[in-house]
């Protein structure tokens, strides 16, 4: 086994983490390469053979498996942050954590992430293959009014309201924007997508789960030119006045390595008791 270790060099929390990791690694004559997480789009291919271990905060995670979509190699978080929802390990359990990856103790988990494409009001293509862990948000960029929004799935599925905005989330994803903005919580091995408005101005607007191959259309309906389309709270590219984005499942997954020790609902709740208590 290579590990790659992916670490926030701006956070010096996400160093300290580093120092702590290969501390336990050289214990177990693991080999390792350290990269920047904003570097990991530059690997090749050749990475495939290694577990990832991703150091830092919700937000770093998110960044990293974006970045290395494509590559499909395992990766395991060890917590810096604060909430830390996505996060298998503790920065406490760093040595019991590796004897069980050492021991084989553990799998992986595939999860669903997004693609997006972006298309003037014309139809032609502005942005393509977005990709996103936990959702994608359609906003408005710096003004508290609400903006008018049509929502179509290749299913027959539709509707339009006014909204500050509206959600697509993987069952990843519903435990973080969506959940803020009351979409429910979904178990990361359904098969599905979330669709959630954002404080839409209606009774009957309300939090939509759909299969996970739906194409779902998300379009601006009135004359707006200041909206956005963000990716995980993280990249975000304009939405023209009269454009739209279609957002489907991406061909490939994130693969979250879980240890066997770990129960995810146990740890799910006790994340959520911590939440309500911060």
């Amino acid at each position: 086994m290579h590990a790659l270790i992916v670490t926030n060099y701006e956070k010096d929390t996400s160093r300290q983490l580093q120092s702590m990791l290969i501390t336990e690694l050289e214990k177990r004559k693991i080999t390792y390469t350290s990269i920047d997480y904003k570097n990991i789009r530059d690997l090749t291919s050749d990475a495939n053979d290694s577990l990832m271990f991703i150091l830092g905060g919700d937000g770093t995670l998110l960044g990293s498996l974006r970045y290395s979509a494509d590559l499909q190699i395992p990766a395991v978080g060890i917590n810096s942050g604060r909430k830390g929802f996505l996060i298998e390990i503790g920065k406490d359990e760093i040595k019991k954590a590796l004897d069980s990856i050492s021991e084989g103790k553990y799998s992986v988990q595939d999860r669903i992430i997004l693609s997006a494409d972006i298309y003037s009001g014309s139809g032609s293509i502005l942005y393509s293959d977005i990709v996103a862990v936990n959702d994608f948000a359609v906003s408005r960029l710096g003004h508290a009014r609400m903006i008018r929004l049509g929502v179509h799935i290749d299913s027959g599925y539709e509707d339009a309201f006014d909204a500050d905005g509206v959600l697509i989330s993987t069952p990843t994803g519903s435990t973080a924007y969506s959940l803020s903005a009351g979409g429910p919580i979904i178990m990361p091995e359904v098969s599905c997508l979330l669709i959630t408005p954002i404080c839409a101005h209606s009774l009957h607007t309300r939090p939509v789960v759909v299969g996970a191959d739906a194409g779902i259309k998300v379009s601006v309906e009135n004359n707006d030119e200041d909206i956005i389309v963000t990716a995980d709270g993280q990249s975000s590219h304009t939405l023209p006045c009269g454009g739209y984005i279609i957002v489907r499942k991406y061909a490939k997954s994130a693969k979250f390595i879980t240890l066997d020790y770990n129960d995810y609902y146990n740890r799910f709740k006790e994340k959520m008791l911590n939440w309500a208590n911060d």
